[in-house]
C-alpha cells in the first residue's frame, strides 16, 4: 500500500539511483524519490525573500546629435521631462503590490552651455495618482559649470540608479526623467545627448506558496 512522504528541509547534494541488479520494488526507487522530494522541500520552502521580475519597461535613444539626437532644457527653475518628441523619457507600470520595489538605471551624456555660473540637474519622478516622488537615492544629480567669461560648455557623462519601495497597492504609475537649469544667465541650456538609456522594473519578492511548508 502507498504512503505518504512530506519530505523534510534539506539539499542533498547526491543521492543514489537505481541500478539494472536492483530488487524490482518500491525501495530500490525510494531512495531517489525521497531526494527529490527533500530538495523540491527546501526550494519551496526557502524561496520568501527571493525577488523575480514581474514587470519592465524603457526607452532606449540612439538618434545621432546631428539628426536632433538631444533634449533640451532651458527653462529656468523649471524641472522639463526629458522628450525627443517621438520617445519621451517615460515608462507606466499597472497593478503594483505593497513591498514591490522599483529599480531604475539611466545614463547619457551633454553638456551644459552658459556664460555665467550654472547648474543643470537631473531627476527620476515617480507619481502615484496625483502624488509625486523623487525616486530613492537616484537624485537629483547636478552638473555645475563655474564660468564668467563668454558662452562655454561644459561636457559631462552620468550613469546612476535607483530604487523605491512601494508601501501600498497601486493601480498605476508612471516614471519619468526631467531636467532641470538653474542660472543667472537667461540662455543658459542643458543639453541632454544620446545615447540615451533609462529603464525600469518592478521586482516582487517570493513568499512561499499558500499551504506550503514555512
Amino acid at each position: 500500500m502507498s504512503s505518504q512522504y512530506s519530505g523534510v528541509n534539506l539539499f542533498p547534494i547526491d543521492y543514489a539511483i537505481p541500478a539494472d541488479s536492483d530488487d524490482r520494488d518500491a525501495a530500490a526507487v525510494n531512495v531517489a524519490l525521497e531526494a527529490l522530494g527533500d530538495r523540491t522541500v527546501f526550494l519551496y520552502a526557502n524561496q520568501a525573500g527571493a525577488y523575480r521580475v514581474v514587470a519592465e519597461g524603457g526607452v532606449m535613444v540612439g538618434t545621432p546629435e546631428s539628426a536632433g539626437g538631444y533634449m533640451i532644457c532651458d527653462e529656468n527653475d523649471v524641472w522639463v521631462q526629458l522628450t525627443d518628441e517621438s520617445d519621451p523619457m517615460a515608462v507606466a507600470f499597472s497593478d503594483l503590490k505593497n513591498g514591490d520595489v522599483i529599480a531604475i538605471s539611466f545614463s547619457c551624456g551633454g553638456f551644459l552651455n552658459s556664460k555665467n555660473t550654472s547648474m543643470g540637474k537631473i531627476r527620476a519622478r515617480m507619481t502615484i495618482g496625483s502624488a509625486e516622488s523623487t525616486m530613492v537615492g537616484f537624485g537629483p544629480v547636478a552638473i555645475k559649470r563655474e564660468t564668467t567669461v563668454a558662452a562655454e560648455s561644459y561636457d559631462f557623462s552620468l550613469a546612476s540608479t535607483g530604487r523605491y519601495v512601494v508601501t501600498a497597492d497601486v493601480v498605476a504609475v508612471e516614471i519619468d526623467i526631467q531636467g532641470l537649469v538653474i542660472s543667472a544667465d537667461p540662455d543658459a541650456v542643458l543639453h541632454i545627448q544620446s545615447p540615451i538609456s533609462f529603464t525600469a522594473q518592478v521586482l516582487r519578492a517570493n513568499p512561499p506558496a499558500a499551504g506550503g511548508p514555512s
